[in-house]
């Protein structure tokens, strides 16, 4: 091929220009194809890379080289595409093939305009949403590929190994981004995590996917479908007798039901699932199952049998590090509190509870606390509180696009204070009890 400077010898002076113009313009184009990985796309293929090292079987340290090789990139350029500076699209799709990554649109983070210049959409856009940092992926990938090392140890398990922890590599990504309220990339990595385990008949990963699946349209308010995820998961988790994953499911659906305000068939969802969580000595799915009948207690206004399921939920999770399940517990026994009157007690246990999330920067959580604070304040009489409180758990709710988290405080705003209302009527989807304060709460 020749170079661009021979080009432009053998062409007239004004032809020779407008090449240049011409190529210049298409390089601008090219820039502007550009794209930015997500952090959680960097690391998804920085683990494929080390899997694919493993598999290698080479000596000795992967090396920036190393890397690139496996990429077919320049090191320069496998660094940028690695730590999500820009790069061109096709290269960025290309390196995910190559590492064994099926590409997906949601691995874009951004087309990154020309530094220092703001869009108008960026300009407009309401505070970014709860992301999780590069060192838990770093940590998520490494846990991924300490499961695929300890597979290359045992023998027989070559084949199955390749699928179960390129799947254990999409599940648990998509849980985290469940987690992190991203849910349309959540959706398309569990997605992909379902194809897995469906093409390769596993029957436990396949329930698993749809139930996490579930979960994320509980959060988006497509509770129908939920539905049906979650009673096609028990269905596959009855043919293969996985009874652990049964109660981890009829735990979900449960906690549906209570907000479809199917009170009873919640309870025996919960009963249920502890039931089985029992007598396989599944602690924390005991934990679990033992919250729900603790909320759906609540929910009757049945004060006495709220706190004792929470406080067994409580006792059950004790010295096992679940900090953040016991958080929870404790914000909903201050609810409790708050029913029977101790609104100092209610009061402080969540402020401690919303120290706790803001310190982790987890802002759906933090819109959570401030609707239960919102409901102590209500339950005080305080109706100015409340009123500021919502507001502040609903602007929580909207930056993580948690639609659920939206609906209850639409659904409280219109019971008990009518000021913040903007969904239809029709979107109520549970009961409150006006009486008592009882609301279904995460």
């Amino acid at each position: 091929m020749r170079s661009f400077g021979k080009i432009c010898e053998v062409l007239p002076v004004d032809e020779s220009r407008a090449t240049m113009k011409r190529m210049g313009e298409a390089r601008s184009r090219s820039h502007e194809r550009g794209i930015c990985l997500t952090p959680q796309a960097c690391a998804l293929i920085e683990a494929a890379i080390q899997r694919k090292w493993l598999e290698s079987g080479e000596e000795g340290k992967l090396t920036r080289a190393g890397r690139a090789a496996i990429l077919d990139l320049s090191v320069p350029t496998a660094e940028k595409l690695l730590a999500g500076r820009r790069v061109d699209r096709s290269t960025a799709k290309t390196s995910c093939l190559r590492a064994g990554v099926e590409w997906s649109d949601c691995f874009v983070q951004c087309s990154d305009p020309p530094v220092g210049v703001r869009t108008v959409d960026e300009a407009k856009s309401p505070p970014a949403r709860h992301t999780i940092s590069t060192a838990v992926w770093g940590t998520r990938a490494l846990l991924v590929l300490g499961a695929f090392a300890v597979t290359l140890l045992l023998p027989g398990e070559g084949a199955q190994g390749d699928w179960t922890n390129e799947f254990a590599v999409q599940y648990h990504l998509g849980r985290d981004l469940y987690q992190a309220g991203d849910y349309d990339q959540a959706r398309a990595t569990l997605t992909t995590a379902l194809r897995l385990a469906r093409q390769n008949d596993g029957s436990k990963e396949t329930a698993n996917a749809l139930r996490e699946l579930a979960n994320i349209d509980v959060a988006t308010g497509s509770h129908i479908r939920a539905r049906e995820l979650y009673l096609r998961a028990l269905a596959v988790k009855d043919a293969f007798n996985d009874d652990v994953g049964r109660s981890a499911t009829l735990e979900r659906l449960g906690d549906l039901q209570l907000r479809l305000g199917n009170k009873a068939e919640a309870g025996r969802c919960f009963r249920d699932a502890l039931a089985i969580s029992q007598s396989k000595e599944d602690v924390m799915g005991a934990a679990e199952a033992l919250r729900g009948l603790g909320a759906t207690a609540y929910q009757l206004g049945e004060w006495n049998a709220a706190e004792e399921s929470y406080a067994r939920s409580l006792e059950a999770v004790k010295g096992l590090g679940k900090h953040d399940f016991e958080v929870d517990i404790q914000a909903r026994l201050a609810l409790v509190a708050a029913a029977r009157g101790r609104i100092d007690e209610a009061e402080r246990v969540l402020q401690q509870a919303l120290d706790y999330w803001s310190s982790k920067n987890h802002v759906r959580w933090m819109a959570q606390t401030r609707l239960r604070l919102a409901v102590v304040a209500w339950t005080a009489g305080d109706s100015v509180t409340a009123r500021q409180r919502l507001k502040e758990a609903k602007r929580g709710f909207e930056t993580v696009g948690d639609r659920l988290g939206i609906v209850e405080v639409d659904n409280f705003d219109r019971e008990h204070l009518n000021t913040l209302s903007s969904l239809n009527p029709k979107a109520v989807t549970q009961e409150v009890h006006p009486s008592k304060g009882a609301l279904v709460l995460r």
